[in-house]
């Protein structure tokens, strides 16, 4: 047999979206895997239509078997995952209390990943995660903003009057 791992889209709204994800392994650990991509996802708005970009996590519900750790990371290239949290037991992480994890990781591509430690040969070893999500698009970068210019006009007028260019 080989490990299975399926995604259940459960809620796919404007603002909001929440994934069940289980998987069963009975040959390896589980390597890093994208499991969600905010492209996969609806429209956030239709007029104009915008879809997400990235995703914020406002709760995780997880029940792993003893034994194995499911890691979270947010999603990027070969090189650019980062490590969102580690789960093992059961239970839930709320974090709305601090707003979510919103994804401030370089690289990534908006999407979120797992992984898994501590498969043992010949074991059968499950996980749940049910995902409680965010949609958002990417803010401007500050950098990409221009301050005004102030310039006085001298010719123009003998007070020198400012003028605001931008």
């Amino acid at each position: 047999m080989a490990n299975s791992l399926e995604t259940q889209l459960i809620v796919d709204g404007p603002t909001r979206s929440i994934f069940k994800i289980v998987g069963v392994l009975d040959t390896s650990n589980l390597a890093t895997t994208t499991i969600i991509l905010p492209d996969d996802l609806s429209e956030m708005s239709r007029d104009p239509l915008v879809y997400a970009s990235t995703l914020r996590i406002n709760r995780i519900i997880f029940d792993v078997e003893d034994g194995l750790a499911v890691r979270v990371w947010w999603a990027g290239g070969t090189d650019t995952n980062a490590l969102i949290c580690s789960l093992s037991g059961r239970g839930a992480f709320p974090n709305v209390e601090f707003g979510g994890f919103t994804n401030n990781s370089a690289g990534s591509n908006g999407g979120i990943a797992i992984s898994t430690s501590g498969w043992a040969s010949q074991a059968n070893l499950a996980f749940t995660l049910t995902f409680d999500l965010i949609k958002s698009t990417q803010p401007p970068l500050l950098a990409s903003l221009t301050a005004p210019s102030l310039e006085f006009n001298a010719a123009a007028n003998s007070q020198y009057l400012p003028v605001v260019t931008f």
